[in-house]
């Protein structure tokens, strides 16, 4: 099951059409599968994954300790996120330099 199909999309701002076009796939697959109606193969799977820049795994849900969906994070969280989708490539780099000294551990 697409765990993450619908918050992915939700993030990029697609509706279902949108993301249907994108991936030269119908709209009523989209909703099949993020209702978990309908499993894809496994090149469907690849395709959408490379779309959204996200492991399989992620998109499957499968990853250990990070929230599943964007809906289970803080409001704060979403504010970060989404100022973060809008940054360019450099100031991404910059924010992950930053929190990365912040988060190495103290001598």
């Amino acid at each position: 099951m697409l765990r993450n199909l619908k918050a992915l999309r939700r993030s990029r701002r697609l509706n279902q059409q949108e993301l249907a076009e994108l991936l030269h796939i119908s709209q009523a697959s989209i909703s099949k599968y993020e209702m978990g109606l309908v499993e894809p193969d496994i090149y469907i799977i690849k395709q959408i994954a490379a779309f959204f820049q996200v492991s399989i795994d992620d998109l499957l849900g499968e990853e250990k300790g990070k929230p599943l969906y964007k809906e289970d994070l803080s409001q704060e969280e979403k504010q970060f996120l989404d100022g973060y989708g809008r940054l360019t490539q450099v100031e991404k780099e910059l924010v992950c330099s930053i929190m990365q000294e912040r988060l190495r551990p103290q001598p």
